[in-house]
C-alpha cells in the first residue's frame, strides 16, 4: 500500500501494509482461517482482517499475540515485512529504471533476504562470485 506523495510519485509502502501481508502470508501458510486466528489471538476477526489489508495498526503486544498465535516468533513477523518492504522497493526501483543510490539499500537487503535462505556452501560460492565479478569490473576500469 502505497501513499502518493505531493509531485505524485509513490511513496515508500507503509510499515504497517507489509506487516498485515506478512501476518496473511503465515495465516495461509498455517491453514488457519481469519476467524481461527483472531480465536487464537484473543480479538476479532474483523480487527485481525484490517490489520492484514493494512488498515489498522497493530501494537507491538498486539503483533507479539499475533505471531505467537500463529506459531512463530516476532522477529519472523518483522522479518517478513522487512522482506516485502525491500522487494517493494526493488520492483519500483527497477519499473521505474533508477537501480542506484537509495535503491541500493532495497537491493542489498533483498540479498540479505536470500542470504538468510542459502546454505551455508552455496552462500560461499556466491561470495566468491560477487568478488570474481568485483575483480573484473575493477579490471576493466
Amino acid at each position: 500500500m502505497d501513499v502518493s506523495q505531493e509531485d505524485g510519485r509513490p511513496a515508500a509502502p507503509l510499515l504497517r501494509a507489509a506487516l498485515g501481508s506478512a501476518l496473511r502470508e503465515l495465516r495461509e501458510e498455517r491453514g488457519l482461517s481469519l476467524r481461527q486466528a483472531a480465536a487464537r489471538a484473543g480479538m476479532s476477526a474483523a480487527f485481525l482482517g484490517e490489520v492484514e489489508r493494512g488498515l489498522k495498526e497493530a501494537s507491538s503486544e498486539t503483533l507479539a499475540r499475533l505471531a505467537a498465535a500463529l506459531g512463530t516468533s516476532l522477529p519472523d513477523v518483522l522479518y517478513r515485512a522487512a522482506d516485502e518492504l525491500a522487494a517493494e522497493e526493488v520492483s519500483s526501483a527497477e519499473a521505474a529504471g533508477r537501480l542506484g543510490g537509495d535503491e541500493t539499500g532495497a537491493l542489498g537487503a533483498a540479498a540479505h533476504r536470500l542470504a538468510r535462505q542459502l546454505h551455508p556452501d552455496d552462500l560461499h560460492a556466491l561470495v566468491r562470485f560477487g568478488e570474481f565479478l568485483l575483480a573484473r569490473r575493477q579490471g576493466q576500469a
